[in-house]
């Protein structure tokens, strides 16, 4: 389980880079970003049903869940290169 996790956190590192995204802080289950685009980058996630937080008290941060599965990942990856 414990390695499933790592494997999928690198992947969804790779997929936030390729957006341009940098994760700030990160967990096994959350990466953390900030962009000075987080509310519209977090209405267009939310558009296309995938859920991110958004923080009131900083609001150029975002953070990512892990991904369900492959098709998940691929969402996501469509949305944030595609808007």
């Amino acid at each position: 389980m414990r390695l499933r996790l790592t494997a999928e956190a690198v992947s969804l590192d790779t997929v936030l880079s390729e957006a341009g995204l940098r994760p700030i802080g990160a967990c096994p289950l959350f990466r953390l970003v900030e962009t000075d685009n987080a509310q519209a980058l977090f209405e267009t996630l939310a558009a296309r049903a995938i859920l991110t937080r958004p923080f009131i008290e900083n609001p150029r941060w975002l953070r990512f869940g892990l991904p369900a599965d492959e098709n998940a990942f691929v969402r996501l990856k469509e949305a944030l290169v595609h808007g």
